[in-house]
């Protein structure tokens, strides 16, 4: 069989298809796109072996499809090429191999074409026959060639608007550059094969055929379509168009990385570099070092330095992101993630001088074909030297930041063994402190916390006597501390009363007392007073009934400094604490929140002329709550108070006797003006109550309150609605623990006012009370405390008489004995730290040594060490 010689073109083409082929198997590209292409290239081999068969075949004028049935085979190939043709344009344009659903609506693009090789192989409705044309045959249009027609005219028109669409509107430069050069590549096959079909409509046929022009043209188009699938570097044909945009925007780009190389030289480090790139590629950058740590960033790089390290270690040359998506979807999927579009490595085999500069999303838009990176790879060759000075420096400095965390490592470590012993010796100040706290006296310089003493106003006190030793004491730690010679003074007289007033009493008999006792009188709302002095004692034995209830205390003049600052903070803060003291043993005295909203209560109830019910557990305190009503209030009358239990009751009546009417009636007349005041209405029975009420009412001038004890069954609403108009419940001392303090100071001031003592309860003593007793009302608390003081003040002096009984021993013996106990016992309570012994006896530590040795107690504290 002979080989026509018009049969060599389609040989020489399919020679290159086959070439094609194996440069397509060969790549490493497996995309949906580059699947397709091999469709359509093989669909286009059939096709040209076919045309070879015609070219090779002689036979009659006419033949039908058993004569030459590679002229059917001929067109189904076009057919089933066109339509792969349509479906790989959809993915290079639209995307399609990456949308869910794409599959589906793909496969309808090859109903048409099944349809179209059904009717080729089975009916002459497309292609009736061929006949011979010259050298080859051309086909007899059948009924139905139009259809072929169309869907020729149609899928050719789909394609190149779509190429158009993906040219213009695809996201990045390398995709809409392969659908521009797919579509520039069709132009010369779709002009073929549209010239061929109009001159089949005009008859012209025989005058020309696609014997060499159509396989050339395919040709053509299929190594453009390999070339922009199989390569991902691509030349863009418009730089290669004066005056287009492309070269325009192109000579701008490469003038300004032209212009980068040159300032290299200049540049004074990696960060500068750094700043630069980004402003040419126009794209965030990052430049790593070995340790993926970010010598230098520019741009908005969001999480680009977190790239993640095997994706790093595996680069050897730069890296683009969109030329790894089938290849290395990983990697693809890492960089996509981290927005990183293009990655450059330095020194990749290097330990100590790799790093790694990281390109934003828009750096494949101004970088994308061959020249442009030949370009920009020379820009990083150039680069490389100044990063991998960058990060040697950068390595020096981190050295030396290594050396100096060592140096401070090992500062830390000896600071944390300071620390350490430092807490230690804090935890044992802290435990001898709250030793020392439970052992302080129960007085109300506890409730000064140090924050406070820091921000509160300090107590204001003044010196009343000639005794400028003590003014010094004073004004060390009271620096405004005031003087004045008498209490009769015209100086004094003028200036507002001090917090504490401290007087020296002079033993001037009674007629000297006088002005001290007439100065408290007057100022005993006011201030405090601390008396001292030779007349002090005698002055308090002298006038202690009308001494009760002020807070008034006396000292020695031995009395240290330290403790003489400490009562007049103390008895300071307990004056702050006072709002009335009308009854010595009752006194309003708190601070705590119900306390003071209760006194806030009080004096709004003051303001009306309503009766008032006070209910309390202490009928006492009752009654004193209302004198301070009585007191708050503008009534210029007396406060007279009627006893319940002082009403002589009719037994078979509820009736008071003539005698308790008479003495009703004089109680009110008394309080004519003023207040009247019954202290427990529940003990009386209600139509007493009533007449009571109705006898007040009547004069109109007396203002009525009652006491209420909480304890009985009576109930509030109970009582009569004119009563219930204010009701003031004064709150148990369980209520008013933070009062507790204040009371236990004014008590124990009470207790040695009266008792002529100077004694306190420590503070370990006054919480034991709290937990061992339930303390309800004022009356019981005051109890307690004075039996607890009156049981210290028999210990002192049983002690005392222990050592006073023994006739035999000489005064300087008993002394002795008593300084050993003394010096025994603190040694005791400082568990044998002598240093800690002699700063609590005020001696220095080789006097107190001197008298262990003296009284034998060194010798007796070796062998209780010993064990003996």
């Amino acid at each position: 069989m002979s080989i026509s010689l018009y049969s060599i073109p389609a040989i020489l083409v399919l020679v290159a298809k086959v070439a094609l082929f194996f440069y397509a198997r060969k790549s490493s590209v497996r995309d949906p796109a580059a699947i397709l292409f091999l469709v359509f290239l093989s669909a286009l081999t059939v096709q040209n072996i076919a045309e070879i068969g015609i070219l090779n075949f002689h036979g009659a004028e006419i033949v039908g499809r058993d004569e030459l049935f590679n002229g059917y085979l001929y067109f189904a190939a076009s057919v089933v090429a066109l339509a792969a043709l349509v479906h790989l344009t959809l993915i290079l344009a639209l995307d399609w191999g990456t949308r869910t659903g794409s599959t589906a609506l793909a496969t309808l693009l090859y109903v048409p074409a099944l349809v179209m090789v059904g009717l080729l192989f089975t009916t002459d409705y497309i292609i009736a026959g061929f006949r011979q044309l010259n050298y080859t045959y051309g086909q007899i249009a059948g009924n139905g060639y139009w259809l072929f027609e169309i869907y020729v005219l149609v899928y050719c028109l789909t394609t190149l608007v779509l190429m158009y669409y993906g040219a213009g509107r695809q996201a990045t430069s390398s995709k809409r550059l392969k659908n521009k050069l797919m579509g520039y590549g069709m132009l010369p096959m779709g002009a073929i094969i549209a010239l061929v079909m109009v001159m089949e409509r005009q008859g012209l046929d025989p005058e020309f055929n696609t014997t060499a022009t159509l396989p050339i043209g395919i040709t053509v188009f299929l190594a453009i379509t390999a070339y922009a699938i199989y390569q991902f570097r691509l030349f863009d044909i418009d730089f290669y168009i004066p005056g287009s945009r492309v070269r325009k925007r192109k000579t701008a780009f490469y003038d300004r990385i032209r212009k980068l190389v040159s300032e290299i030289a200049e540049l004074p480090s990696a960060s500068a570099a750094v700043s630069l790139l980004a402003d040419v590629f126009k794209c965030p950058i990052v430049l790593l070092d070995e340790n993926r740590k970010v010598l230098a960033s520019a741009g908005n790089v969001h999480n680009m330095n977190q790239l993640s390290a095997a994706t790093l270690a595996q680069l050897t040359h730069i890296l683009v992101r969109e030329e790894v998506s089938t290849s290395m979807p990983q990697m693809h999927q890492d960089m996509a993630r981290h927005h990183v579009s293009a990655v450059v490595p330095f020194y990749p085999g290097s330990r100590s001088a790799s790093g790694w500069l990281l390109m934003g999303e828009s750096f494949t838009e101004q970088v994308y074909s061959p020249m442009d990176f030949k370009l920009v790879e020379q820009v990083f060759d150039k680069m490389a030297d100044l990063f991998l000075e960058g990060m040697v420096s950068a390595r020096e400095e981190k050295d030396d930041m290594a050396q100096r965390l060592l140096k401070l490592e090992a500062q830390q470590e000896q600071l944390r063994s300071a620390y350490q012993k430092l807490e230690q010796e804090t935890e044992i100040l802290r435990r001898e402190n709250e030793r020392l706290l439970l052992e302080q006296p129960a007085d109300s310089f506890s409730l000064i916390s140090t924050a406070n003493q820091e921000s509160s106003v300090p107590a204001t006190v003044t010196l009343l006597g000639r005794d400028k030793p003590m003014l010094q004491r004073l004004r060390e730690h009271f620096p405004q501390a005031a003087h004045y010679v008498a209490a009769n003074s015209t100086s004094f007289k003028r200036q507002n009363p001090s917090d504490v007033l401290i007087c020296r009493i002079e033993d001037e008999g009674k007629r000297g007392y006088r002005q001290f006792l007439k100065l408290i009188i007057e100022f005993g709302s006011k201030s405090a007073f601390l008396l001292y002095g030779p007349g002090a004692t005698e002055f308090v034995r002298l006038n202690q009934k009308a001494l009760l209830g002020g807070i008034i205390e006396v000292f020695t003049e031995d009395l240290s400094t330290a403790a003489l600052v400490r009562r007049v903070n103390a008895i300071s803060e307990l004056r702050k604490a006072m709002c009335s003291v009308a009854d010595a043993d009752n006194p309003l005295i708190g601070r705590s929140q119900v306390f003071i909203d209760v006194i806030a209560d009080a004096i709004r109830m003051s303001r009306f002329f309503e009766p008032v019910v006070i209910k309390s557990a202490d009928i006492a305190e009752a009654v004193a709550a209302g004198n301070y009503i009585h007191n708050q209030s503008t009534s210029n009358g007396e406060f007279v108070v009627v006893r319940s239990d002082g009403l002589n009751l009719e037994s078979k009546s509820d009736s008071l006797s003539a005698e308790d009417e008479r003495r009703l009636k004089q109680s009110l007349k008394q309080a004519r003006g003023g207040s009247l005041m019954i202290d427990n209405i529940a003990a009386l029975p209600r139509k007493i109550v009533d007449h009571i009420l109705a006898l007040a009412q009547e004069r109109g001038d007396v203002r009525v309150m009652v006491g209420f004890d909480r304890n009985t069954d009576t109930r509030i609403e109970e009582l009569q609605p004119a009563l219930q108009t204010f009701v003031l419940e004064l709150p148990a001392l369980e209520d008013r623990k933070g009062d507790l303090q204040l009371l236990a100071h004014y008590y124990t001031l009470l207790h040695n006012l009266q008792s002529d003592q100077n004694v306190y309860l420590e503070q370990s003593e006054l919480e034991s009370l709290q937990l061992d007793h339930h303390v309800d009302t004022l009356a019981t608390l005051k109890g307690l405390i004075f039996e607890r003081l009156g049981t210290k003040e028999a210990t002192q002096a049983s002690q005392f008489v222990s050592f006073s009984n023994d006739k035999s021993k000489t005064l300087e013996e008993h002394v002795a004995e008593f300084e050993a106990a003394i010096l025994k016992e603190t040694l005791e309570r400082c568990d044998g730290n002598k240093s800690k012994a002699a700063r609590l006896l005020g001696l220095r530590p080789n006097t107190l040594h001197y008298k262990l040795e003296r009284l034998g107690l060194a010798t007796e504290k070796k062998n209780l060490d010993s064990g003996d």
